[in-house]
């Protein structure tokens, strides 16, 4: 009778998952490659996170110029308005050449 020595299917796979040890010893290569490919993978997605953030901020710095255009030229015609009444207000109707309530009958 022939005495086998059995071993759990695990030990022959210990020392290719098994993390990495203290020393020389380096990762597996299959393990190694797997590690640069998630890196890699994950710089493509930090680059492309960065490149949509830097378009959402220059879409944003539009939008406020765009607003703060808009916000000029209703300032502006506020202060136009302001202006003609004042204008309005300092001379009389008969000088501004608009008729009077007087005369609207007319003759």
């Amino acid at each position: 009778m022939y005495a086998h020595k059995v071993t759990p299917l695990t030990q022959h796979f210990t020392s290719e998952f098994a993390p990495r040890q203290r020393g020389n010893k380096e990762l597996p290569t299959f393990r190694r490659e797997e590690s640069n490919k998630h890196i890699k993978s994950c710089e493509r997605a930090f680059e492309q996170l960065k490149f949509e953030i830097r378009r959402m901020n220059n879409r944003q710095r539009e939008r406020v110029a765009e607003l703060a255009s808009l916000h000029d030229m209703e300032s502006t015609s506020c202060a136009l308005d302001e202006e003609e009444r004042e204008i309005k207000s300092a001379f009389p109707s008969s000088i501004r050449g608009e008729p009077s309530s007087t005369n609207a009958g007319g003759p």
